[in-house]
């Protein structure tokens, strides 16, 4: 017998990757990584917004969603206090449908 699994999420809001997203988070970096109470998240060449973020944890459950979000010199601000020690991956949606991804570590 061949090793199998599956993995089922009970809620509908589960991660699913978009083709179009970034891999590897190209043009979004984060400050600091890990991170503890606040997160900045860079969009490099990303306009003021908006943007919608959207975080979910390692199980693929979301945690955190922003829309509406506006930047400060390329720049989004987000509370991490209320998050668990973890590894989470952090979606962003630009102005116009681009997605970017990038995991970070909540210690």
């Amino acid at each position: 017998t061949g090793d199998r699994f599956m993995v089922l999420f009970s809620k509908p809001s589960t991660l699913t990757v978009p083709p179009e997203a970034s891999a590897g988070g190209a043009g979004l970096r984060l400050h600091p990584n890990p991170v503890r109470e606040r997160l900045w998240v860079i969009s490099e060449g990303g306009g003021p917004g908006p943007y919608a973020v959207r975080v979910f944890d390692a199980s693929g459950r979301e945690v955190l969603q922003l829309s509406g979000a506006t930047s400060v010199s390329n720049r989004l601000e987000i509370e991490t206090s209320g998050l668990k020690a973890g590894m989470y991956s952090l979606f962003l949606t630009d102005s116009t449908g681009e997605v970017k991804t990038v995991k970070f570590l909540r210690e």
